[in-house]
């Protein structure tokens, strides 16, 4: 037996041990086992890509699962390095129900018997009374605490931040078509990339944004409740765009809300972006808003 092998045998009821009881000891020798049926490391853009995916071959499975189980141990390691064990027991036992089916794929000889696999989707019932609560009491439902119950919550809440974000720095209300049909907000990420009167700071990737757009849309319509290991790669995606940062205007540095996006002149902004609009969508028609999420600053340098 392969020194890999022997430690996936000495290690076949790992999940049951740390699902039973989770200490920082045992949730350590959890990652190293994700680490070690994942394979070589893969970039970052390869397991956002594969995390994100809404659709998908058989051929894909392979590197999908590989994807997935080290996005598990990439956000296990942060749970344990950020947070108390016993605060997240419950938080590690959702996320060792939700990666058992891909670890039956690449581990047979793990157990996975302990567990009942958990579902995607909750009642709408459960969802309504979560938001009753929140808003009659401003407070979630004392036993709706637990990582499985909110998931969902935090995709309608991630997508909102999203747009408001996009929209905000755009300047944008709606953008109406010459048919009358309102200019899909998917279909604003080609034209932010074109831009080039808008500085964004440094990891602000649009193409993983739009993976992530695609996949909050599609589990919204769907109703289905997301992996907590995709969220997690959804805000660290997501970070740099939408958290307040420092941005140095000549000798002096602001804090701002929207210092991942800043322009020189709003007025040659606006012209391009209505050139870009127009250039794929003649005829249609800008609603602009009157404020904007966007620091405007001469000489603006990123921090």
């Amino acid at each position: 037996m392969n020194k890999q092998g022997q430690i996936m045998n000495d290690q076949a009821d790992i999940l049951r041990r740390v699902y039973s009881e989770p200490t920082t000891q045992e949730c350590e020798e959890l990652i190293t086992y994700f680490q070690k049926i994942g394979g070589r490391t893969l970039s970052s853009s390869c397991i956002r890509q594969n995390v994100f995916k809404i659709s998908w071959t058989k051929k894909d499975n392979l590197l999908r699962n590989r994807c997935h189980v080290q996005a598990a141990a990439e956000y296990l390691e942060f749970l344990i390095s950020t947070f108390s064990v016993n605060d997240k027991a419950d938080d590690i036992k959702v996320l060792i129900a939700d990666i058992i089916p891909y670890i039956k794929q690449i581990d047979v000889d793990q157990d996975t018997s302990f567990i009942l696999l958990s579902t995607n989707t909750l009642p709408s019932t459960i969802h309504f009374k979560h938001v009753k609560e929140l808003f009659y009491k401003n407070s979630l439902p004392k036993d709706a605490h637990r990582r499985y119950d909110l998931d969902i919550l935090v995709i309608y809440g991630l997508r909102l931040s999203l747009e408001k974000r996009i929209l905000g720095f755009l300047g944008i209300d709606f953008i109406e078509k010459s048919n009358g049909g309102p200019l899909l907000f998917s279909n604003l990420i080609p034209i932010i990339k074109s831009l080039t009167k808008i500085n964004f700071k440094t990891g602000i990737n649009f193409d993983e944004i739009k993976w992530v757009l695609d996949w909050l849309n599609h589990h919204m319509h769907r109703h289905l409740r997301p992996y907590p290991w995709a969220i997690h790669q959804a805000f660290e995606v997501l970070n740099p765009l939408l958290l307040a940062s420092k941005i140095n205007v000549g000798d002096t540095e602001h804090f701002s809300f929207y210092a991942s996006t800043s322009t020189q002149d709003i007025g040659i902004l606006k012209k391009e972006i209505e050139s870009l609009v127009q250039k794929d969508n003649p005829g249609a028609k800008i609603y602009w808003e009157t404020s904007r999420e966007l620091f405007v600053a001469k000489d603006s340098i990123e921090k």
